[in-house]
């Protein structure tokens, strides 16, 4: 079996020319009450629960460890064990019920899925995975849980992608495969779209990145902007429209090096780094404020640290953090889907000088439509599914972009031939 924590490298950065991360970054809090990596963490009612992962010794964990904001203080007695210990699972938090998948066990992957009630207290047993995977990902899309990526032994890695039937406790496989095989890779789900960040495949580390709707009858996957270098087995957590790529390692080392990713504008910009490089760290969002929970330090050794990003210094600084409320500009657009021709009707509450843009899914710039001053009131535009040089644009989703000094709004389009 692979072992995430030997393989090592470190992550360079690069910094987008429209971005500024707020100063002060990162501070060290109550560490946790005993060393674990591999670990998978939920936020459930702002409380933080930390599951499984391996000890110092090399020991699989099946304990939880739970954190109260309020009092800042770690409690491991309050949450019964589950039955399985585990480390690089998934967890999820899904119907008020947090779903533990997957993962390394005491002598093999697992495919068994153990539930959490919160309310309760207690565990229970739901469907088994169709797939044994560790180093998986589990997002929640469209009110279901995608089961994406991992492997089920050193040398085989899984391409089924599964989803979970709640009504009848059942997992179900989607018509098309994962095209990029992939394990401890970075994901994360915003809206509707799922997004893949680097990983592991057969000796190989990636930092390339791909969306995809996840869609049962049409699951297209798409290229997107890539890390600046290969990672794997770190953590991701989300601020808003931010995916934040936290520690992991590469072939020199672990890493405390930190990327941002932006669902709108399809970029990456540079982020504070963590006080201590560590891979196979956790991570989790709560409230405006990001927690990076244990890991190995670059010794190899699992440790208790935890370091929290600061609800006041989370702010990404750029032109889409300019959104306002929708009354100041409102888009419509029909027919949508389009063939031939979109057109576009603009509400807009200020005069001023605006810029108006169609972006591809992976947040590269098709075509301009106007820029220039305009009045308040309504104001009309249409594309004919053509990009800057006039060529046709291949069908798919498309965003239009309207920019101010002060304002930003998109709008989804989707183009079919």
């Amino acid at each position: 079996m692979f072992n995430f924590s030997k393989l090592k490298y470190i992550i360079i950065l690069s910094l987008f020319t429209h971005s500024a991360l707020l100063a002060d970054g990162w501070k060290t809090i109550t560490p946790l009450t005993s060393p674990r990596a591999g670990a998978s963490a939920v936020v459930w009612n702002n409380m933080i629960y930390v599951f499984g992962g391996k000890s110092s010794s090399g020991n699989i964990l099946k304990t939880v460890e739970r954190y109260d904001r309020d009092s800042g203080q770690w409690d491991s007695h309050s949450v019964p064990d589950f039955s399985e210990a585990r480390f690089n699972a998934a967890a999820v938090l899904f119907h008020d019920k947090i779903y533990l998948i997957g993962g390394h066990g005491d002598s093999d992957i697992l495919d068994k899925v153990e539930v959490y009630d919160p309310v309760q207290n207690l565990w229970s047993d739901a469907q088994k995975l169709d797939e044994k995977r560790e180093g998986l990902s589990a997002v929640v899309l469209k009110d279901r849980i995608y089961v994406i990526g991992g492997q089920e032994s050193s040398s085989s890695f899984i391409d089924e992608i599964e989803w979970y039937d709640k009504d009848d406790d059942e997992w179900e496989e989607i018509d098309d495969d994962l095209e990029n095989l992939r394990s401890a890779h970075f994901a994360a789900a915003d809206e509707d779209t799922f997004y893949m960040f680097g990983g592991y495949y057969s000796f190989s580390l990636f930092k390339t990145t791909f969306k995809s709707s996840l869609d049962d009858s049409n699951n297209e996957w798409y290229s997107c902007n890539s890390m600046s270098e290969e990672r794997y087995y770190g953590a991701t957590a989300q601020i808003g429209d931010s995916i934040f790529l936290i520690g992991g390692e590469n072939i020199s080392g672990k890493t405390n090096l930190v990327e941002i990713f932006n669902t709108n504008t399809g970029q990456f910009f540079i982020g504070n780094s963590m006080p201590t490089a560590r891979s196979g760290v956790t991570a989790v969002t709560l409230g405006d404020s990001i927690y990076a929970i244990g890991g190995y330090n670059e010794n190899g050794d699992a440790v208790t640290v935890v370091e929290i990003y600061a609800e006041n210094l989370t702010a990404v600084e750029h032109y889409t953090n300019y959104k306002t409320p929708v009354s100041h500009i409102i888009i419509n657009g029909y027919p949508n889907p389009f063939n031939g021709k979109i057109n576009f009707k603009i509400q807009l509450a200020k005069s001023g000088q605006y810029e108006l843009d169609i972006y591809d899914i992976c947040g590269n710039k098709v075509k301009r439509l106007y820029a220039g001053r305009l009045t308040a009131g309504q104001q009309t535009f249409y594309w004919t599914a053509g990009n800057q040089y006039q060529n046709n644009v291949a069908s798919g989703v498309y965003f239009l972009t309207i920019r101010s000094n002060h304002h930003f709004e998109k709008y989804k389009i989707i183009y079919v031939k």
